[in-house]
């Protein structure tokens, strides 16, 4: 890796890419939220001291973009 803020956001990149690897294809409303959103939640919970150092007052810019990126891909594919 070139630098931290790289191997910080291929690290949460993953976390999210297997989120919404195990998400349904579709999600029908009335069905509730996947469990792969609560695991994903149940993540963050477990690293937040890593998720406020990337996303806090002195966070990475790149790691805040990417995260946000992935963030609203993996929504838009749920949701469709």
């Amino acid at each position: 890796y070139s630098d931290k803020e790289t191997l910080l956001a291929d690290a949460l990149d993953a976390a999210i890419e297997a989120t919404g690897a195990k998400l349904p294809a579709e999600i029908e409303p009335g069905d509730g939220a996947p469990n792969a959103l609560y695991e994903y939640l149940a993540h963050i919970d477990a690293n937040a001291a890593v998720y406020r150092h990337a996303l806090g007052e002195r966070g990475s810019a790149v790691v805040m973009a990417r995260l946000r990126e992935r963030l609203e891909a993996l929504v838009r594919d749920a949701v469709g």
